[in-house]
């Protein structure tokens, strides 16, 4: 940083180091957020999930929309439903009868509670 005192041109003025700077964290932060928002590419990179949050699973349905793309699959003895961008689902080329896995994210697992009394395990 440059700093210019008095007069009308007066302030703090960035380098060109400073600008040039700024333009690679630019480009590093754009670069890092477009990694982090594709999940196929941790596993690229190597990162291994648990067994806990994946099921392997068979996909029974694709509904196709313009924006968003709804997954069926098969766990047996259940369907577990995804809702995924269509940009993925064409990504990952999914097709009916694909073995995939459901991934698990503690953010997206919805909680319900049945109507009546539940008695807890731990009581």
């Amino acid at each position: 940083m440059r700093t210019v005192r008095g007069g009308k041109k007066q302030g703090t003025f960035l380098t060109d180091c400073g600008r040039k700077l700024i333009a690679e964290y630019e480009i590093n932060k754009s670069y890092l957020d477009e990694l982090m928002a594709d999940e196929v590419s941790w596993e690229n990179l190597g990162v291994k999930l648990s067994a806990r949050n994946r099921l392997l699973g068979k996909i029974v349905e694709i509904e196709k929309g313009d924006v968003a793309c709804k997954i069926k699959i098969e766990v047996e003895p259940s369907v577990l439903t995804s809702l995924i961008t269509a940009e993925a689902a064409e990504s990952l080329d999914l097709s009916e009868g694909d073995k995939v896995f459901a991934i698990i994210k503690s953010t997206e697992v919805l909680v319900g509670k049945p109507s009546g009394t539940v008695e807890s395990k731990n009581e």
